[in-house]
């Protein structure tokens, strides 16, 4: 994508829309670089679903549970749920530099 393509949709999209957008296409990328190559992505998605209404966070969810990579997603709102529809996931919480394992 162009930076030309790049400012176009952010002037005409919403937040949510361009970040929705971004995701497709990473999304996107990672299904042709397992097909061509065989080879397992990782995606780092920061702050996953803000800006995103529940609707949206939804099909996100969906979106991500299908993909083939490696996910490591951070997330400052604990009720979003979004790995609900994910088969393999563990969950962690980080307060005051401390970490601990949900599951």
């Amino acid at each position: 994508m162009s930076q030309t393509e790049q400012r176009k949709g952010e002037e005409t999209a919403s937040h949510g829309q361009y970040k929705m957008l971004i995701i497709a296409l990473g999304l996107a990328q990672v299904d042709y670089l397992n097909q061509i190559s065989g080879r397992k992505c990782t995606l780092l998605l920061d702050d996953v679903a803000a800006e995103l209404d529940q609707e949206h966070q939804k099909r996100m969810n969906e979106m991500l549970a299908d993909t083939p990579a490696q996910i490591i997603a951070t997330d400052t709102d604990q009720s979003n749920n979004l790995n609900l529809a994910w088969k393999r996931y563990s969950k962690f919480h980080v307060k005051h530099g401390s970490i601990t394992e949900h599951c």
